[in-house]
């Protein structure tokens, strides 16, 4: 059967991320090569400048004769130096050296303009791990190992940091007065938010991120504009956070961790996400799961047994318990709608019926 959507939290599990340049450049890295967070995988040519040569005059032939004396083809790399064309023998046999290091773009009318190479800017990998797959022009899918939390909501901003708790109990809010200098540099977890200046003082007091349970949803215009990555795990409103992603996120304190709050589009398989990379060699049996994997008409399959999270249920709070079953016809419910429905086991053992839209798979 299937339910609405997937939300996966992870102890321990292996997984695929893409690292790409926002236009095409060169790759630094080759396949099956271990990186570190800190170091590029590729680069990119922030503002080329274009300079055009007048070869055939320089070399006194005409200028529909060019191809004949140049030594360098149309998207050709070049060095400063060297030789792109060598004119007619003689007593002197002219030479044109490239004046610059980058591209030959484009030969004609007795002209050579080549793409100088402008300032590079590098991309990291972020996550460290193995380069498992190059992709030309554009950058690398790097497999990492770690522990990952997503969540429902993001800003579309990444950064990393230290996870740091900034709260004792998982209802407990966020707001103002649990900033401290200690927070700089950090990737913050907080509860509920329903203060503005407490995410703008979040980017006073430099941290890297948030991560929070839940915010006003008036809040949402102030937090897409601030330059560090947010991160909402249960959604808006006054919820705090559900008991399994609590201990999750209470384990990995003071791990480094990789925060991208990149928006939600899961038909396209974009989730906001927390990432706390773990060596290899931590002693679990990592599970598959590809970054960006996208799921038929945004669901994915449920079973029995299976841990959910119920979303939009009328509490102040989602609530977390076992599928028992899917119920085979529509089911009239006390608010008078009639829909496909499922029985839930939560962990106090009440037994309730949720309609399938209301369900999180928890993986």
């Amino acid at each position: 059967m299937i339910a609405n959507t997937v939300t996966r939290y992870a102890l321990y599990g292996k997984f695929k991320r893409e690292r790409l340049l926002a236009r095409p450049g060169r790759l630094l890295v080759l396949k099956g090569q271990d990186v570190s967070s800190q170091d590029a995988v590729a680069e990119t040519d922030l503002s080329p400048e274009f300079l055009e040569l007048e070869v055939a005059k320089w070399l006194n032939i005409p200028a529909g004769e060019l191809d004949a004396f140049t030594e360098r083809r149309e998207g050709d790399n070049i060095s400063e130096n060297d030789i792109i064309a060598v004119g007619p023998a003689g007593l002197v046999q002219p030479t044109v050296r490239a004046p610059c290091t980058g591209r030959v773009l484009r030969i004609a009318e007795g002209k050579i303009i080549l793409e100088k190479r402008g300032t590079a800017r590098k991309l990291l990998a972020v996550y460290p791990g193995e380069v498992i797959d190059l992709i030309a022009e554009r950058g690398v899918v790097i497999e990492t190992t770690g522990a990952l939390v997503q969540g429902v909501w993001g800003n579309g901003q990444m950064n990393s940091g230290r996870l740091r708790l900034i709260l004792e109990k998982r209802d407990d809010p966020f707001n103002a007065s649990c900033l401290t200098a200690e927070c700089a540099g950090h990737v913050l977890v907080g509860g509920y938010c329903n203060q503005e200046e407490a995410l703008r003082k979040a980017v006073e007091m430099e941290a890297n991120g948030l991560v929070l349970s839940s915010m006003e949803a008036r809040l949402v215009s102030v937090a897409a504009a601030l330059p560090i990555p947010i991160v909402l795990v249960e959604g808006f409103g006054k919820m705090p956070y559900n008991e399994t992603v609590y201990g999750l996120l209470t384990s990995l304190a003071d791990r480094e961790s990789i925060l991208h709050a990149q928006a939600l589009k899961r038909a396209e398989g974009f989730v906001p996400e927390l990432i706390a990379p773990i060596p290899k060699d931590f002693g679990a049996v990592p599970f598959e799961w590809l970054v960006n994997e996208a799921t038929s008409n945004d669901t994915a399959f449920m079973v029995s047994g299976g841990k959910v999270r119920i979303i939009n249920a009328g509490t102040a709070e989602s609530r977390v318990g076992r599928l028992v079953r899917i119920l085979g016809q529509p089911q009239s419910l006390a608010n008078g709608l009639r829909c496909m429905a499922a029985e839930v086991k939560l962990n106090d053992e009440e037994l309730v019926v949720v309609p399938l839209a209301n369900l999180d798979l928890l993986e």
